[in-house]
């Protein structure tokens, strides 16, 4: 379920072996419709990455975690890419603008998209956690860098945050 989204009602996935998004509409009757898509071009030297699927602003993007050959727990890189449905294509982004995206990296799957200043984080921003590890990783995506938050030094390393989110009222 990592690569599942809603926007306006309607469910979106991805399918990486097919190249197609999936729509899924109940009103007024349960209708799927498959759009074949471009897939997002990934560099030969990375032979082990993870994607996730999320929406933001009514736009979807796909955010793949590149990670080192001899430990796939490990982020090395994220690219981000924003579906352009009328190319029928992916098109790698060089920022998301005012916005933070979270990303739980873990089997929960949760992802958000969040206007930064809104909320009081760094704009053009990924935040997300991964399994065994207690800490918050902040990926710039306009630098290229990664910066780890320690939530404290009485909670034990091997022990995964969950990301829970409200509504914003």
């Amino acid at each position: 379920m990592k690569l599942l989204t809603a926007i306006n009602g309607r469910f979106y996935t991805y399918l990486c072996n097919d190249k197609a998004i999936v729509t899924l509409e109940f009103l007024p009757k349960p209708t799927f419709r498959t759009t074949p898509v471009e897939d997002a071009p990934n560099p030969s030297y990375w032979s082990i990455y993870t994607s996730y699927f999320l929406e933001s602003c009514g736009d979807l993007f796909m955010l793949s975690y590149k990670h080192p050959v001899l430990c796939a727990q490990k982020v090395s890189q994220i690219e981000v890419h924003k579906l352009d449905l009328s190319r029928r294509i992916w098109v790698k982004v060089s920022t998301i603008g005012n916005m933070a995206f979270f990303v739980d990296s873990t089997d929960s799957g949760v992802s958000a998209s969040l206007n930064a200043e809104d909320v009081g984080l760094k704009r053009n921003c990924i935040y997300y956690v991964r399994p065994k590890d207690k800490g918050l990783y902040i990926y710039d995506i306009e630098r290229g860098t990664t910066s780890v938050h320690n939530p404290g030094v009485d909670l034990a390393d091997y022990l995964t945050p969950d990301i829970m989110m409200t509504p914003l009222s």
